[in-house]
C-alpha cells in the first residue's frame, strides 16, 4: 500500500471522529480542526493516478504539492498537515483543494513575487494561488483570545466556530442576525477577521 495512503487514512479516520459544537459560553467546548485538513479531507483529495492531463503534460496531485507545503512548513514524512505549533511565515494565510482538484494556497502580498518564489520553494507550479484576509499567525492568535474571551465572559450565547482559508475565522451564532452579532461583539469579542453567520439552532455536524 502506498505510504500516503498509511499516513493519510489514520488522519481521515480520526478527524470524522472530531465533531464541532456549541453550548452556553460559561460552558463552552469548542473544537477547532485544521482547516487546511479538514478542506483535504472534505475535498478527497486524489491519488496521482486519478489526474489527467492538463495543456499536455501531466498534472501532479493537490496531496503532492499540500505535502511539500508541509514539509516546507518544518513537517516531516511522519506527519504531513499544519501543526499550531510550525513557524508559518507572514506571506501565508492557507491552502485547501479547490473544484479543479489542484491546491489553492492563499498568500498575503503581490501574487506575482509569490508565484516566483513559491515555484522554487515546491519544486513545481501545478498549484494555484489566493489572496488571503491575514497571515496563519494572526489568525492563530485570534483564536486564541476568542477562546479566552468567550470562557471568561458570563453571557449566554450559544457559539460556534472555526479558521477559514484565507485567514478569517468564521462565528456561527443563533438568534436574530442584527441582535446576536452586536451582543457577540460588544460583551464577548470583537475582531477585524471574525465573519458572523447566525442560525436557529447550533446543530452537531461531523467534519
Amino acid at each position: 500500500m502506498d505510504m500516503r495512503k498509511l499516513i493519510f487514512l489514520p488522519v481521515v479516520l480520526v478527524m470524522t471522529g472530531i465533531w464541532s459544537c456549541s453550548r452556553k459560553v460559561q460552558q463552552v467546548q469548542t473544537g477547532i480542526v485544521q482547516d487546511e485538513l479538514v478542506a483535504a479531507i472534505q475535498n478527497n483529495i486524489p491519488e496521482a493516478e486519478a489526474y489527467g492531463e492538463e495543456e499536455g503534460g501531466v498534472q501532479e496531485p493537490a496531496w503532492t504539492y499540500f505535502e511539500r507545503l508541509s514539509i516546507a512548513f518544518d513537517g516531516d514524512s511522519t506527519f504531513i498537515g499544519m501543526k499550531p505549533d510550525m513557524d508559518f511565515p507572514e506571506w501565508y494565510s492557507g491552502c485547501f483543494v479547490n473544484d479543479r482538484d489542484r491546491l489553492t494556497i492563499n498568500v498575503i502580498g503581490d501574487t506575482v513575487e509569490m508565484r516566483t518564489m513559491l515555484n522554487d520553494l515546491l519544486g513545481g507550479n501545478e498549484f494555484d494561488l489566493g489572496v488571503g484576509v491575514c497571515n496563519k499567525t494572526t489568525q492563530q492568535r485570534t483564536l486564541r483570545l476568542l477562546r479566552e474571551a468567550m470562557e471568561r465572559s458570563v453571557t449566554k450565547q450559544d457559539v460556534g466556530f472555526s479558521s477559514r482559508e484565507d485567514g478569517t475565522i468564521e462565528v456561527t451564532l443563533t438568534g436574530d442576525s442584527v441582535e446576536a452579532v452586536d451582543r457577540f461583539k460588544s460583551e464577548i469579542f470583537d475582531s477585524p477577521i471574525l465573519r458572523f453567520k447566525t442560525m436557529e439552532s447550533l446543530e452537531i455536524i461531523l467534519l
